[in-house]
């Protein structure tokens, strides 16, 4: 964000505004699991056993797998890496909002969300391009 009326415009952007609410599957869960524990309207974030996001589940892959082999099919197989960078605290606003996600965007489509170090969201980049786009667009 280079210029103060761009800042200004994105002040009120909160992560916690874009987020969406998440569900945990641990990296050794299965697709079974997963659904098991999919809610309509969140996001499933798969996770270490020390918590980290480590991937986030497609909901289309999620689907396409047939439940005879939902048992047996790795939730890694329906989900996409995150990138290192890829993590935003909930608090996060404004610019700094914006330069997290302008960062993390080409390492892949959504960041983790954590407060206190817990995973509580996932953002998606175009979910930030919009809101930007939005702002800027708002007549001064």
């Amino acid at each position: 964000m280079a210029s103060g009326k761009a800042r200004a415009a994105v002040a009120h952007l909160r992560a916690a505004d874009l987020m969406l609410p998440v569900r945990l599957v641990y990296d050794t869960g299965t697709v079974a699991d997963a659904r098991a524990v999919s809610l309509p309207h969140h996001a499933l974030v798969v996770v270490d056993r020390a918590g980290i996001a480590v991937a986030a589940v497609d909901p289309q892959a999620l689907a396409s797998v047939p439940e005879p082999v939902a048992a047996t099919t790795p939730v890694s197989a329906v989900a996409q890496a995150l990138g290192p960078d890829a993590v935003v605290d909930v608090a996060t606003t404004g610019s700094e909002l914006v330069g997290t996600v302008a960062e993390a965007a080409p390492t892949g489509p959504v960041l983790a969300v954590t407060q206190q170090g817990s995973v509580v969201g996932l953002l998606p980049v175009q979910t930030v391009v919009e809101a930007v786009r939005a702002a800027n667009a708002k007549p001064a």
